[in-house]
């Protein structure tokens, strides 16, 4: 998922008149928990402009908490928390958990959606991880939370591809990003579209989106760069 931003991390900003030289269209079907929307950003994106075009049901639209966990250093700007810690590994096969360096809690909060690029992924470029359950995770890039370890606390859990020290996430990935308070499909948590709604952000492409509707809905995002 590309999702640069306007600027590199290199370069500062000078402000200007916004002049839009492109956009992008999508579409994307969002069900009853949340989704991103585009599933993949526009690099350069300055704007957003998303409307629900189901003509029954209701769309939440809104941001996450993101906190950035462990990995290689980022080489793209982000607005959120950096959890330090290291990664332990789990009793379990190739499972891999995140604790202090005396293995205790790091305060994460538990991500309901999880992101990560490997080491040789281009900047911006992430891919959604898959949830499972601690203990029994379904296969390499499969992330879970929870006390697999009788650590006395829950935490993150990861899969690699292996046992050995070379398949430690801190090698493996550049970065790992959890995302956490996703709108649901509720008037309480979320900017509500209603049918044929519509709303617009200045939002750059390093900036997820997210939306869960009332029934499943089409949502269009016009993208600005």
């Amino acid at each position: 998922m590309a999702r640069l931003s306007k600027f590199s991390a290199d370069t500062m900003g000078t402000p200007t008149l916004e002049v839009f030289q492109s956009l992008k269209s999508s579409i994307t079907s969002v069900g009853t928990s949340a989704t991103a929307i585009p599933a993949t950003n526009l690099t350069g994106r300055k704007a957003i402009i998303v409307q629900n075009i189901s003509s029954t049901a209701s769309v939440y639209v809104g941001g996450a908490v993101v906190e950035q966990i462990g990995g290689k250093a980022r080489t793209e700007p982000i607005c959120g928390t950096i959890i330090g810690g290291m990664w332990w590994k789990s009793q379990t096969g190739n499972e891999w958990y995140f604790a202090t360096t005396g293995k205790a809690t790091t305060g994460m909060t538990q991500p309901t959606k999880l992101y990560y690029a490997a080491i040789s992924a281009a900047p911006g470029t992430e891919t959604a991880a898959t949830s499972g359950t601690v203990g029994s995770l379904g296969g390499a890039n499969y992330f879970g939370w929870g006390d697999g370890d009788s650590l006395g606390f829950s935490t993150l859990y990861m899969r690699t591809g292996g046992a050995t020290s070379a398949y430690n996430p801190s090698e493996v990935y550049r970065v790992i990003l959890g995302y956490s308070s996703l709108p649901d499909n509720s008037s309480s948590y979320g900017y509500k579209l209603g049918p044929m709604d519509s709303v617009g952000f200045t939002l750059d492409g390093s900036c997820r989106v997210f939306a869960a509707a009332s029934a499943t809905a089409d949502v269009i995002t016009l993208e600005l760069a």
